[in-house]
């Protein structure tokens, strides 16, 4: 307000083309004001304008980001990709600091926004931007950052999750890895509610999708092997994707991203921690109407978890044998689930010849 706001005006030449008339639009102007301040300041009065269009290019995008014209908004979210393109050619470390952290803010407001355009440009400046939020002191415009991903992960339009799961990998490369996988999973213990972000990827309607997120995983457990228990789940899954194109995505990542030997290591290291939460989710879903997908796709996981690790399956057969027996028992499960089941079971026997025995006395004691 005051001075400040009118430094606010004239660094964003938009800021008219919010009326404030919704608690969101009143809450981002704000918002913007105070990005503006801090920008001013930073950059100083008497500094070169020609230096300072880059940074003033991010307010100018930022200031209409919420107006409620939607080609305004589509504009302003390319302005916006523009700008952090322009300022991570330049060696002004001040600037793409703080035109990070502007976009962090500009991609928490417009993720969930109706237009897919918005997000797509918004989710590439952020893209562009997240690798000058590492070492920020300010945790908050990292967390914005990651909020913003996860509205756009959920997005109506494929493109626009597409993008999502671009950023998402460029803030695994130089974020805090196993803090963000831990959030994106679900296991974030400081998050007062907890999404699977990974698991509604990997299902993602979209193939496109499913094979982007698929080679960000891979990336991910490229040269880290502390999420390999969280993040080794979902390449298999997709080693068993329904889409061919995914599939060659998945054998690829195994090849050529990871290493075939270090995969099939870290699987056999990480093989019961896996397993037992499988079976777990398989226990709470199998047979109950609308979670059937979500079980038939577990009973595939553990399939391909038993095909990949072979003779180390041993200690865990009985617990196979007792749930792939509950979803065959189970009189609400459908035939394909079933199918699924008797397979799993068949994978067992041929992936460990001790485990034959084992089945053998199993069958014999029911």
């Amino acid at each position: 307000r005051g001075d400040d706001a009118a430094d606010a005006a004239d660094a964003a030449d938009d800021v008219d083309a919010v009326d404030g008339a919704r608690s969101t639009e009143v809450r981002a102007v704000r918002a913007l004001t105070r990005c503006a301040r801090a920008l001013r300041r930073a950059m100083g009065d008497d500094e070169d304008e020609d230096e300072d269009e880059d940074e003033k290019c991010v307010v100018r995008a930022l200031s209409a980001s919420c107006a409620r014209d939607e080609g305004i908004r589509v504009k302003c979210a390319e302005d916006a990709r523009e700008a952090m393109e322009a300022l991570g050619a330049t060696g002004r470390a001040s600037g793409k600091t703080l035109g990070a952290r502007e976009v962090a803010m500009c991609a928490r407001a417009c993720a969930g926004d109706a237009c897919g355009c918005v997000v797509v440009s918004v989710m590439r400046a952020l893209e562009r931007g997240v690798v000058f939020l590492v070492g920020d002191d300010d945790e908050a415009w990292a967390r914005a950052a990651r909020d913003a991903i996860a509205v756009g992960a959920r997005h109506r339009l494929s493109a626009a999750r597409a993008a999502a799961v671009v950023a998402l990998g460029a803030a695994l490369e130089v974020g805090d890895r196993y803090a963000l996988v831990a959030y994106f999973t679900g296991c974030d213990a400081s998050c007062s509610l907890s999404v699977n972000h990974f698991g509604a990827l990997i299902r993602d309607r979209s193939a496109s999708v499913r094979a982007t997120f698929t080679r960000v995983l891979g990336r991910c457990l490229a040269d880290d092997d502390r999420v390999a228990s969280r993040v080794l789940p979902y390449v298999l899954t997709a080693l068993c994707d329904d889409i061919d194109d995914v599939r060659v995505v998945a054998e690829d990542v195994v090849s050529n991203v990871i290493g075939t030997l270090k995969f099939e290591e870290l699987v056999g290291q990480n093989f019961g921690d896996m397993l037992e939460p499988a079976l777990r989710e398989l226990a709470a879903h199998a047979g109950t109407g609308w979670y059937e997908d979500i079980a038939f796709q577990t009973l595939r996981l553990i399939r391909t978890l038993i095909h990949c690790t072979r003779g180390r399956v041993i200690q865990f057969v009985p617990n196979i044998y007792e749930s792939m027996h509950a979803v065959i028992n189970h009189e609400q499960t459908e035939e394909r689930a079933k199918r699924e089941a008797k397979k799993t079971l068949d994978a067992l026997e041929r992936a460990c010849p001790d485990a034959a025995a084992v089945l053998s006395q199993l069958n014999a004691s029911n």
